[in-house]
């Protein structure tokens, strides 16, 4: 198989080019099943080896069916037209998309875009964000005071733990509030 439709494919570049970094929010939806054909955008140019294609094509066939490998999950990114762009995995899309599969299980981001977001809830996942970084930054001075003590410090080690788990409370927090958003907003399709 050889590599000719690349015509028909977009780049994420391109597809988020009209958006700034900080114009646009992430959440994970998790790992469910997609249609390679909803994918439009590979993760960049000159991506796709001919070698690496042709491994994967043999391996396929070797099996004589689809294999997802669980410890390297396919990764996308939902866009807010309901169409995925790629950020890992593209070889994997691509023959999938060739070899006429119907399903593949990828691990989904969703991207919604900042300007459908009301301000309240900015402001509120602002503050969240804010938290997180305080949080993150905690942690590191931690693990730079861990370093230098030749001996582990026990009360340092236990108030890493506690930041480590108020950290991950706080950013399940604002996955989950973004989720609810992008579900009220209509951003992620039935099928998923």
């Amino acid at each position: 198989m050889q590599i000719t439709d690349l015509n028909e494919w977009l780049y994420m570049d391109e597809v988020m080019r009209s958006f700034k970094k900080d114009d646009m929010y992430f959440c994970e939806f998790g790992i469910t099943y997609i249609h390679p054909d909803d994918v439009i955008a590979l993760s960049h140019r000159k991506v796709l080896r001919q070698q690496k294609l042709d491994r994967l094509k043999e391996a396929y066939k070797r099996r004589g069916e689809w294999y997802d490998d669980p410890a390297d999950p396919i990764a996308l990114l939902l866009l807010p037209d309901g169409r995925f762009g790629i950020r890992h995995g593209n070889h994997r899309i691509y023959l999938a998309k060739k070899q006429n599969i119907t399903k593949v299980r990828a691990l989904v981001d969703i991207f919604i875009p900042k300007s459908l977001i009301p301000i309240e809830l900015q402001n509120h996942i602002q503050s969240c964000e804010q938290e997180i970084a305080t949080l993150k930054r905690n942690m590191k001075n931690i693990d730079h005071l861990l370093k230098a003590q030749p001996l582990s410090n026990e009360s340092l080690v236990i108030e890493r733990k506690l930041l480590k788990t108020a950290y991950n409370k706080q950013v399940q927090k604002l996955n989950d509030r973004l989720l609810e958003e992008a579900t009220k907003l209509q951003l992620i399709p039935i099928k998923l």
